[in-house]
């Protein structure tokens, strides 16, 4: 139930910029299907959803732990209403409900990086899998630029 809270508050939130992000690693992962030359290793790509794992999860807690006046500001500034529950959205819950969801993301993708390549022997699924994959990177990688700036614009701001 908890994911589905999560999930329709990130969509809510975040459908102009996912629609855009979507695309283009859609994109970039019909391009290497059908334009690869040799074949990208699983391992590095595992290497890189740790990495990423690893840097939301830090993100994640200096947003939390940080006690800077802007941040404080950030969950008083209202970036959407929603009519139907009542509910207002902040920018703090914004940046947090973005962090959790490519947290998910990140964690379901290590889990599978972790089980399903074992069992692919063809070598057409195996860069299926492979391209799905990557596109699945660089969506949480343009989402985690996405988040940083924002955090990183909150920290900055002037009290002008």
């Amino acid at each position: 139930m908890n994911l589905l809270v999560l999930l329709y508050d990130f969509f809510l939130l975040y459908w102009r910029s996912f629609k855009f992000q979507f695309l283009v690693s859609c994109i970039v992962s019909v391009l290497y299907f059908y334009l690869h030359e040799t074949e990208m290793q699983i391992e590095s790509i595992t290497n890189v959803i740790g990495i990423l794992f690893g840097f939301s999860i830090s993100t994640l807690a200096i947003l939390i732990s940080n006690d800077n006046q802007n941040i404080g500001l950030s969950q008083s500034y209202i970036v959407k209403d929603n009519p139907r529950n009542n509910k207002t959205y902040t920018l703090y819950h914004k940046i947090v409900t973005g962090l959790a969801f490519t947290l998910v993301i990140q964690g379901m993708t290590l889990l599978t990086l972790l089980i399903i390549p074992e069992f692919i022997q063809d070598q057409c699924h195996r860069v299926l899998f492979t391209a799905i994959i990557l596109g699945i990177c660089i969506f949480c990688i343009m989402m985690i630029i996405h988040i940083v700036m924002e955090l990183f614009l909150i920290i900055v701001r002037s009290n002008k």
